[in-house]
């Protein structure tokens, strides 16, 4: 063998290495009838569902025992897209790779490849999967606890004035108060499924329902995590999964959510 020949096959070895380190594979893997994502290594990654603004919480031990994800160039298989992904700075200075706009971990709780312990983990942290979920639930101190929201994280309402299976929010009120509709519902397992419907609106138009209620966002609200619709004139409210009980029940709606003072006009 050749001196050319040994030095082209070295400058070839550190050609490859150097592009593996530049690039993180994004696999999907199945099981019992779920797709998730996984790295390279096989590790399952994770969200945290305090994340909800795009930005992550989980720095010092919670970074120890939840290492965030990075890489560099995602490289995906499976039937996912690049577009699906991003990344953003840490507090550290780091990078942190993101899926949605959520903020992906894996768990040092997870000892091998297609480990899943962290799933569930304190209600907050969650697999995420392929496809993603569509209605999901954050968790942050601005909001008193865990609300709706879609899967970008923009947070999501019921209107008091609604009945179950029937929206009452049309014409002006429905260019502030958007309907949330999703072609497919796909939930995290600590939501059931059940709970979630879809109804016609009077404009023929398809709109999401929680427990029978319509489902809205709110035009104000410009950015993933915002909830300023919340207490808007008392009759509109975030939905705490846990605590959630149909206008006109015993315990009414005041357990829902935790109200704000909101101004502006709209219903």
């Amino acid at each position: 063998m050749s001196k050319l020949f040994r030095r082209s096959i070295l400058v070839l070895a550190v050609l490859v290495a150097a592009a593996a380190a530049a690039w993180g594979q994004v696999k999907v893997m199945s099981s019992g009838g779920m797709q998730y994502l996984v790295n390279s290594q096989g590790m399952t990654l994770y969200y945290f569902t305090k994340d909800a603004s795009g930005r992550s919480v989980c720095s010092g031990g919670c970074a120890k025992y939840w290492p965030p994800f990075h890489a560099s160039n995602i490289q995906v298989s499976g039937g996912i897209r690049s577009s699906d992904f991003g990344s953003i700075s840490r507090s550290d200075g780091s990078m942190q790779t993101t899926y949605n706009g959520w903020p992906l971990y894996t768990f040092a709780g997870d000892k091998k490849a297609g480990d899943m312990k962290g799933q569930g983990f304190r209600g907050t942290w969650f697999v995420a999967t392929v496809p993603f979920y569509t209605v999901m639930d954050a968790n942050t101190q601005a909001a008193g606890g865990t609300y709706l929201v879609d899967s970008s994280g923009r947070t999501l309402y019921y209107f008091t004035k609604d009945s179950a299976g029937k929206s009452v929010c049309s014409g002006g009120c429905a260019k502030l108060w958007p309907p949330f509709d999703a072609s497919t519902i796909v939930v995290p397992s600590n939501l059931k499924r059940s709970d979630f419907s879809t109804i016609a609106r009077s404009d023929g138009s398809k709109q999401v329902t929680y427990k029978g209620y319509p489902l809205y966002y709110f035009a104000h609200d410009q950015k993933r995590g915002e909830d300023s619709g919340n207490g808007f004139r008392n009759v509109w409210y975030i939905i705490n999964p846990a605590k959630f009980d149909p206008p006109g029940s015993a315990s009414s709606t005041s357990s829902t959510a935790v109200a704000k003072s909101s101004s502006g006009s709209g219903w």
